[in-house]
């Protein structure tokens, strides 16, 4: 007969999972790996999540504490998978260009590393602190100790939790619906679709959750506001480009926009699929039912 772990050991194992999974990449992150990076920013916020989802075993000050170190490590890290999207992207798109552009594509090149390089210094110096403050230990007590609180109430904390990230997620679903739609709406809905993707994650390793079509669904959102996001992105620091680029580059800056014409028709375009994908019909923001393990 198979042996069901207890809600508090299905906890307590998922919260262990996703501080390792945010700590195995330091070492690369130090190396300035760009995947390494992109894993563990990703995995600060699945952590951040988590201890979101259970926060009423934790000490408030505590949790705060130690929440607000990690945004700090998604934001750092953040600046980071930003420049290194916009460098793939346009190296990705380089036999694409307009001819005559190679000059300007080295120029903007050049500047996002060095951006780079100033962006990954401030990620060692962050890593540092974790070093000196034991944080990895720190968060690994917390988990540890958790307070003793009913399990039903437990699952009714997550069934609301959930809930009200659906809600979110649903409000601004019908926001970017909207015709006047803008960039900032798009970027609400990429935030709102990582969360509740996360914390259903959370749900089906923890509570009895049938929730695996709809996080693939999620999936499916993210992955189309990511196309979209990343070219606006490179285009906020082409616009930028245009701006600081001297009188004496004006060779380079007529290039420029040569380059920034190839990506706005790129931009226009990646918009086209987010809108027509999200006015088609998918199950990502049905009601989920959680149940405890046992039942």
């Amino acid at each position: 007969m198979s042996h069901t772990p207890t809600l508090p050991a299905r906890i307590e194992a998922h919260l262990q999972a996703k501080l390792h999974a945010m700590f195995v990449p330091v070492r690369l992150v130090s190396t300035g790996n760009a995947e390494a990076v992109h894993e563990m920013r990703v995995a600060s916020r699945r952590l951040r999540i988590a201890l979101r989802y259970f926060s009423a075993l934790f000490p408030a000050s505590e949790l705060r504490q130690i929440q607000r170190h990690l945004r700090r490590t998604t934001r750092t890290l953040g600046e980071v998978r930003s420049l290194d999207v916009n460098l793939r992207v346009l190296h990705k798109a380089a036999k694409h260009l307009p001819t005559g552009t190679i000059a300007a594509q080295r120029k903007l090149t050049g500047e996002l590393l060095v951006a780079r390089q100033e962006r990954l210094s401030e990620g060692r110096e962050l890593l540092q602190t974790f070093v000196t403050s034991r944080f990895e230990a720190r968060i690994r007590a917390l988990i540890l100790k958790p307070r003793a609180i009913d399990e039903h109430r437990l699952l009714a904390d997550a069934q609301d939790f959930t809930g009200k990230l659906r809600r979110q997620l649903r409000r601004r679903l019908k926001n970017c619906r909207e015709e006047e739609a803008g960039e900032a709406a798009f970027h609400k809905l990429r935030v709102s679709a990582k969360r509740y993707r996360y914390s259903l994650e959370t749900s089906i390793a923890v509570f009895r959750t049938d929730a695996a079509e709809v996080v693939r669904e999620i999936k499916a959102l993210q992955d189309c506001l990511g196309a979209w996001h990343d070219l606006d992105e490179l285009l906020g620091f082409l616009r930028s480009c245009r701006r600081h680029w001297t009188k004496a580059d004006n060779p380079l800056a007529e290039r420029l926009t040569g380059v920034l014409t190839f990506f706005q028709g790129a931009g226009e375009a990646a918009l086209a699929d987010l809108q027509k994908f999200l006015r088609d019909d998918h199950d990502w923001h049905k009601k989920i039912k959680l149940k405890l393990p046992h039942d």
